[in-house]
């Protein structure tokens, strides 16, 4: 395909890597390492694969080691904190404990001597899934059947934490269909059957505490089968991906999303797709797949977007399958570089990916000058604008922009940026700024595709606030990191003091009045929680600024937040109460004691 470059989501497949030697039965990205990998081979041991050496690759032995492995729990690579040594972990086989081994960084002089064992530690029970909490942790951690957690320390091997065995309808059913991934640092879910639970290490007591737990909303989704897998979805909040179906090959699998908040977390379906595929993980905010091609040698590796199912790119992998493709297939990446093995272990094939973020606008926008195009010859001039065939200082686009014209623009542009005519681009943001079209930028504002960047762009153009467009940026959903880093980049520091009054006086109404009277005075005003989870945003984004800000207005601020902090306690307070009333049935004795008049004792005393 070429090189990578440009915007959109590309694949580039690489030429095929050498031969191992022997079977592969696990692999693992090589940790700070780019194109690296590790591989576990039979008759072997540890072997490192460098893609970017010539010859589409290059071998080397990092360590023998003559047991047995657990291929399907994966091998982990860990650096160490650099030095010349890195330790690879994994569950040996049967999997019941865990081996820890020292042996060579990339880089220094391979051995072909047996690896150093650092530790082989007993489990006490099965390895049901196993996965890395981060990529720079320096743990793993295993779910045991049973529902048992165990933290293991990935230099030395050892156990150091234990989580409470997890308890729940699933548990007592004696269910096998369970699955753990990583949410972040020392962080982990685990999903068994319709439910999840959300555990994390202790840094300072080295204690595994359960943090949340709740049960799967999966009404919509019909038949799943057993669960297959669950993967995290980024580092910014706790989604996952989830994985269903049967254990023949030919079944069809059923991804959805699901955020673990609540005690129900719902699940959100992705589009099913024709061909099941054989081996499949989440990446950069991307589901990749390798479907086989029927009748063929070949794989299909297909990228969609995690969240809405969308397919936005797919090569063809010429890779001999073997004829059990998705018992033995084996797929991994190492930041931009995947690698996947077949043929029962002694085939592989390695891509190359460009995975920018917003999937979806990408897609949408892919064709944008087509699109703009495509549309009504009214906004001609503004549309050549956009796609750079005309000047700014053009007459035609003047005169559309000038006083006179302006409404009937605006009107006419915020009809076609609601039928989507006019991909979201910081073009269009210049046009609609320039021109003061806030009919056209309220309805882009609308467009769940749009990105922060551009709407912070908009909220900045508006510095009058005559178009009172911060309602609307305040209520998109937003990536809290996204809108941090967008705050930061395009908001200008002499728009802060405004906006934070604004935001006050917002906060303040929400204390005098409820919040069913301030809709119906003002509809599109911003939920509470929206207007916090803003000035948090501002707070990470412009910190260097507001430090510069009045002191008044800064304590302002801080004590809004503070008595909305105490109102929100003091409610949940009083809705914890009223929930533990209700709960107390009629006929208890607790309540007839209640009703009764109390037992009064009459004395005479002499004197």
């Amino acid at each position: 395909m070429g090189d990578l470059d440009g915007e959109s989501v590309q694949l580039q497949v690489l030429p095929k890597p050498p031969s191992a030697g022997g079977k592969i039965e696990a692999i693992a990205a090589v940790e700070g390492k780019e194109a690296t990998f590790v591989a576990f081979v039979s008759g072997i041991g540890l072997r490192y694969l460098d893609l970017d050496a010539e010859g589409g690759g290059r071998w080397s032995t990092a360590g023998g080691f003559a047991g047995a492995i657990s291929g399907q729990f994966g091998v982990f690579h860990h650096s160490g904190g650099g030095g010349p040594a890195a330790f690879v972990s994994f569950v040996e086989a049967p999997a019941r404990s865990w081996v820890c081994l020292r042996v060579p960084q990339v880089g220094e002089a391979m051995s072909v001597d047996q690896a150093a064992l650092v530790e082989r530690t007993a489990l006490g029970a099965a390895v049901a899934a196993a996965c890395r909490a981060a990529p720079a942790d320096g743990e793993a951690a295993l779910l045991l059947a049973g529902g048992a957690v165990r933290f293991l320390d990935l230099c030395s091997g050892k156990v150091v934490g234990k989580g409470p065995k997890l308890e729940g309808k699933a548990a007592s059913s004696g269910s096998s269909s369970m699955a753990i991934a990583g949410l972040g640092p020392r962080r982990v879910a685990v999903v068994w059957e319709a439910e999840y639970f959300v555990l994390e290490l202790e840094a300072e007591t080295q204690k595994v505490l359960l943090r949340s737990q709740g049960s799967l909303g999966l009404g919509g989704l019909g038949s799943l089968g057993s669960l297959m897998g669950a993967s995290s979805m980024g580092p910014r909040e706790d989604r996952l991906l989830l994985c269903w179906g049967g254990a023949s090959e030919a079944s069809a699998r059923t991804f959805a999303t699901v955020l673990l908040e609540g005690a129900t977390a719902s699940a959100s379906p992705l589009p099913s797709t024709a061909a099941p595929s054989a081996a499949w993980m989440c990446v950069s905010g991307y589901l990749a797949e390798c479907v086989p091609v029927e009748g063929q040698s070949d794989l299909t590796v297909a990228l969609r977007d995690a969240r809405f199912g969308m397919q936005v790119a797919s090569a063809e992998v010429p890779l001999a399958l073997g004829k059990k493709a998705a018992g033995g297939l084996l797929f991994t990446a190492s930041r931009g570089t995947a690698l996947i093995v077949g043929g029962k272990g002694s085939e592989a094939a390695a891509l190359r990916w460009r995975l920018p973020r917003f999937s979806l606008q990408l897609l949408i926008g892919a064709d944008a000058k087509e699109a703009l195009a495509q549309g009504p010859a009214q906004l001609s001039a503004l549309r050549e604008l956009a796609a750079g065939k005309r000047p700014g200082d053009d007459p035609a686009v003047e005169e559309m922009l000038s006083g006179k014209r302006r409404k009937t623009t605006d009107e006419a542009l915020a009809s076609e940026v609601r039928r989507r005519c006019w991909p979201p681009s910081h073009e269009l943001v210049d046009i609609i700024v320039r021109g003061q079209c806030w009919a056209a930028a309220r309805e882009l504002l609308g467009l769940p595709e749009l990105g922060e960047d551009l709407a912070v762009r908009l909220l900045a153009g508006d510095a009058g606030q005559e178009a009172s467009l911060l309602a609307h940026v305040v209520r998109r959903a937003s990536t809290p990191g996204l809108l941090q880093a967008a705050l930061e980049n395009h908001l200008p520091p002499a728009l802060l003091p405004a906006l934070l009054e604004v935001l006050i006086e917002w906060m303040e109404a929400y204390r005098e009045f409820t919040p069913a009277a301030l809709q119906k005075a003002a509809p599109g005003l911003p939920t509470q929680a929206e207007i916090v989870r803003f000035l948090a945003a501002m707070a990470d984004g412009c910190l260097p600024s507001l430090l510069r800000l009045e002191g008044d207005l800064l304590e302002r601020v801080s004590e809004a937040l503070l008595l909305a902090e105490r109102e929100r306690a003091r409610g949940e307070r009083t809705h914890s109460t009223l929930r533990a009333a209700l709960k107390i049935k009629e006929g208890s004795a607790f309540l007839r004691e209640a009703r009764e008049a109390p037992a009064v004792e009459a004395l005479l005393l002499d004197f």
